[in-house]
């Protein structure tokens, strides 16, 4: 079974990510999520599954979500999603952030050597030759999981 989390699990690729999880069970274990600030969304998902970590973009949003969900483990800001993409359970990071934001857990978790499946472009775009670097010298894969990103491998 190959665990993994999720750095933006609210948008598009995630919720696809997650609809591909939930049709392959034996195959595939999501630990965490991060949804920065879809609290509804993810107040309504958290009804129906838990995590190992939730991460989420405030502090105040993390409080609040902990009254409702006390037995679930919630984080946030940046050091939240370094925390989620270093899990030491997972094996895959999705990174499906917006932006530079998905820049830092990305290196962090290639150091931690988990592969990564990547749909944040700006990742590369920003910092791409320093990305690749920490890949080989990790061992880790990078694959593109974004239209994008697969027309260009």
């Amino acid at each position: 079974m190959k665990k993994i989390v999720i750095l933006g699990a609210s948008g598009s690729i995630g919720t696809q990510t997650l609809d591909v999880v939930k049709q392959h069970p034996s195959a595939l274990r999501c630990l965490g999520i991060s949804v920065g600030q879809n609290i509804p969304w993810l107040f309504e998902h958290l009804k129906n599954h838990q995590y190992d970590l939730v991460v989420v973009q405030d502090e105040f949003d993390a409080k609040s979500l902990a009254l409702f969900y006390p037995n679930q483990e919630f984080s946030f800001g940046g050091e939240g999603l370094i925390k989620l993409a270093c899990l030491n359970e997972a094996e895959v990071v999705v990174n499906a952030l917006v932006g530079f934001a998905g820049l830092v857990p990305t290196l962090k978790a290639i150091e931690a050597k988990k592969d990564i499946a990547l749909a944040n472009k700006e990742t590369l775009v920003v910092a791409g030759e320093m990305v690749m670097g920490k890949v080989h010298e990790h061992q880790v894969n990078l694959r593109p999981i974004d239209s994008e990103h697969s027309a260009i491998l």
